[in-house]
């Protein structure tokens, strides 16, 4: 696979060369002077065209898009998603507009990008009267330059699109867009854009073909005495699948192994585990990006999760899937689906799950269904398209996903949801995206969803005694998904990648869990006061806990009420307190300590 330069239209290797600074600054003319220009246009990205990497696989697409700038007929704009070489391919036309090659005519190359004059202007018609001001500007400019919009397809999402064509078209500025798919399909749908706008899909590489460029920078690195093993090759793929979730290969391998180089010390060997300590501290790799496996994730949601052996499993098993690269493209890296009663853990496993993999909180997003009921509240959590600001338009949802490289998206009750919420639910199932009302495209492939749902919690209640023979497991199962597809859409659950139904809490998992808590909480107690608190006859305290709460909340309710709220205030008094059992309810004595 071949490299070139990206300054040499040709694909010969070019020379590169330092670009002296201008004894005058451009734009000290009396038209159109770069002093004059709005802070979000950068005017001299062909005056100083900045140092890229190699440019591999583009050179059709290069003198593709000179050729229809040439043409002075539609514009080029190349659709693919983040980290494709679209803008190297801009860079290299950077580069031939600095050496005089090509285009004939421009001796500039101005970046406008469409959010950056949404985020400089509030008013109503100001982004409009702002892109009016930069094509006149450029217009009137004796360098005629080509405006480079990098975020075209928010043209759209922002309703300019025909005001930006009429703009171009009367002034006879031309342009280079980027865009995101499926721009290009909007472009076929859509008159005005088809008679203004050319799209140029960009290619794809795969992972093998990816390889291949990482070797070869490898070997360049070995000759400029840079040693990097090759695991720290595979490391870099795999963290960049997370750590630079909305972007595609290879631009993100790239990145991830710049950044290892970047910080670690250049005299010793590039290894896996620089990789994954490097970035780490530059762009928050959680556990599952470094080095993490399924038994150590296992084990920990063993050890934090009772009674749902099946949902951990299940879990653990999409983890491992999505670890080694194995699940699709253009899905979630999961969609799990738990059903159950509640108070039997089914929040809980989704929680622990996301602290085992993240390592924290901070990107475990959780919707709950009761609190969008109503469609304009689901607008609120996806994005509303024309809303009067940027967050309003991005949604909620849209910026606590955006920069997450990974994520666990929990929803809670999704039988209370709105029906625009499940309808988005299993588009984004099927697509492993979704685009906000602001025109921006959230990625979902390295998103573990898990939803949650209380419906046929009838089928699992405990039949009184005497009054009529308890059923049997397959007739349970069978009443649970007859009332499951009565309330949910039956597409639901053909799109999700496992359905666990959620068993009650056992009595040994009940058991677990308040021995658990109890010693927790008394832990927690000694680290804050530094005095201990023992209580004897505790394991008959703990079992009529746990024979008379039949979920985790009630359990944990009985825990606090009856055993722990009363231990701590008389344990200000005494050190040693005896629990004792009577009529289902547990009381404390403090123990007289007497002297040898």
């Amino acid at each position: 696979m071949k490299t070139r330069n990206p300054s040499d239209s040709s694909g010969k290797r070019a020379r590169t060369k330092t670009p002296r600074a201008p004894k005058k600054p451009a734009g000290r003319s009396k038209t159109a002077s770069v002093a004059t220009l709005p802070a979000f246009v950068e005017a001299d990205l062909a005056r100083d065209p900045r140092a890229l990497g190699p440019v591999f696989m583009l050179d059709e697409v290069i003198v593709e898009v000179l050729r229809l700038v040439e043409a002075n007929g539609r514009h080029p704009v190349l659709v693919g998603p983040h980290d494709c070489g679209k803008s190297s391919v801009v860079r290299a036309i950077a580069g031939a507009i600095a050496s005089g090659a090509r285009p004939v005519g421009a001796r500039a190359l101005w970046r406008v990008s469409m959010r950056s004059i949404d985020l400089a202007t509030h008013k109503d018609g100001a982004l409009v009267q702002a892109l009016s001001q930069v094509v006149a500007d450029a217009a009137r400019s004796p360098l005629r330059p080509l405006l480079w919009i990098p975020d075209v397809h928010l043209a759209r999402a922002y309703d300019v699109h025909s005001v930006l064509a009429l703009l171009l078209e009367r002034s006879g500025v031309r342009m280079i867009g980027e865009a995101l798919p499926p721009f290009d399909r909007q472009c076929l749908d859509d008159v005005e854009l088809a008679n203004s706008l050319h799209p140029l899909r960009m290619p794809e590489v795969n992972e093998g073909q990816t390889r291949e460029l990482l070797a070869a920078y490898r070997e360049w690195l070995a000759v400029n005495g840079r040693v990097v093993r090759r695991a720290a090759l595979e490391r870099a793929m795999l963290v960049s699948r997370g750590a630079f979730a909305n972007r595609s290969l290879p631009g993100r391998a790239f990145r991830a192994l710049s950044l290892a180089l970047e910080a670690s010390d250049p005299a010793e060997p590039l290894t896996a585990k620089l990789v994954s300590r490097a970035l780490r501290r530059t762009v928050d790799v959680p556990p599952a990006l470094g080095d993490a496996d399924a038994a150590s994730l296992r084990e920990s949601l063993e050890r934090t999760v009772a009674g749902q052996q099946e949902a951990i499993d299940v879990l653990v098993a999409r983890y491992s899937l999505w670890r080694e690269g194995a699940t699709p493209k253009a899905r979630p890296a999961s969609l799990v689906l738990l059903a159950g009663p509640p108070g039997v853990g089914k929040s809980h496993v989704a929680r622990e799950f996301a602290r085992a993999t993240l390592g924290h909180d901070d990107h475990v997003v959780v919707v709950h269904g009761g609190e969008f009921t109503e469609d304009w509240k689901v607008d609120q959590l996806l994005g509303q398209v024309g809303a009067s600001s940027a967050e309003l338009r991005r949604g909620m949802l849209g910026s606590a996903l955006g920069g997450a490289p990974v994520s666990v998206l929990l929803i809670d009750e999704v039988e209370r949801a709105h029906p625009l919420l499940l309808r988005w639910l299993m588009q984004s199932a099927d697509a492993g995206s979704y685009f906000t009302g602001a025109g921006e495209l959230v990625s979902l492939a390295n998103t573990f969803i898990v939803v949650t749902t209380n419906v046929g919690a009838e089928a699992f209640r405990e039949t009184p005694l005497g009054v009529r023979p308890a059923i049997d497991e397959s007739q349970r199962m069978h009443a649970l998904r007859r009332q499951l597809t009565s309330v949910l859409p039956p597409e639901l659950f053909e799109r999700a990648d496992a359905f666990v139904c959620c068993e009650p809490l056992a009595l040994a998992a009940r058991r677990s869990l308040v021995e658990r808590w109890t010693r927790d909480a008394l832990e927690k107690r000694l680290q804050r006061t530094g005095h201990s608190l023992a209580i004897e006859a505790l394991d008959e305290a703990l079992d009529a806990l746990a024979l008379g709460a039949r979920d985790a909340r009630a359990l944990r309710a009985s825990l606090d009420r009856q055993l722990l709220a009363p231990a701590f205030e008389q344990g200000k008094a005494a050190g040693v307190l005896r629990a004792s059992v009577r009529d289902s309810r547990i009381e404390l004595s403090p123990v007289a300590l007497h002297a040898p």
